[in-house]
């Protein structure tokens, strides 16, 4: 079967040379696929070329098979607000990724954090080796990174934070309960009322595993 040629941009690392190489192999038919960093260049051998263009810019690297006319796709690196246009509730927390070694780097971990459910937004920091993010499971986000082949955690609180909890008055927890419940917690936050509906928790874990932990109580 006759190889073609991809030309791919935006590759700058080895993670970038492995995502590559998965979207290509991840379409039908494809037997072989091999990255050219220097070259910026794809080879393939099998499968529908333009289909692993498609594939290879749906993974963040724009791409197109050599002697088409290069419209390329530009990737778009950008925090997003929620389908509903509207930020969630829940505080941003950290999360600590390594790895990560250029602007495609960025986007890859941006799209996985993105795809988590309930994600409203993602801001990652690649000086400062974290992304900053707002929604979500957490524990599924460090496992979305993960499986986009970088390595990450969610660094534990040292120093104690303060931040409100604002309670549903139609929900299934009352003020009392959640001060039975957080009192029960190993890090034995300190809990204060700050109003009718909210309580003013003082804690080293992070403010969104535990009201996440609290809403499945």
């Amino acid at each position: 079967m006759d190889e073609y040629t991809l030309a791919v941009r935006d590759m700058q690392c080895e993670h970038c040379q492995a995502a590559v190489t998965e979207a290509a192999r991840s379409v039908a038919g494809v037997e072989e696929a091999r990255v050219d960093l220097e070259r910026g260049q794809l080879t393939v051998r099998g499968g529908d070329p333009d289909a692993v263009a498609a594939a290879v810019s749906a993974a963040g690297y724009p791409a197109v098979v050599t002697g088409q006319p290069e419209e390329m796709v530009q990737a778009c690196h950008v925090a997003v607000a929620g389908p509903d246009g509207e930020q969630s509730e829940t505080p941003p927390y950290r999360v600590r990724i390594s790895d990560m070694s250029c602007s495609a780097c960025v986007a890859n971990v941006e799209k996985a954090i993105r795809s988590v459910a309930g994600v409203g937004s993602a801001v990652v920091d690649l000086i400062g080796k974290k992304a900053r993010v707002r929604g979500g499971d957490p524990a599924a986000v460090l496992e979305a990174v993960l499986a986009a082949g970088y390595s990450a955690e969610l660094p534990r609180q040292q120093d104690r934070d303060s931040f409100l909890l604002i309670v549903d008055r139609n929900g299934n927890h009352d003020l009392e309960s959640m001060r039975d419940w957080l009192a029960a917690r190993p890090d034995h936050p300190e809990v204060e009322a700050a109003g009718p509906d909210r309580l003013r928790i003082t804690t080293s874990e992070h403010p969104a595993r535990l009201a996440l932990e609290l809403a499945r109580a």
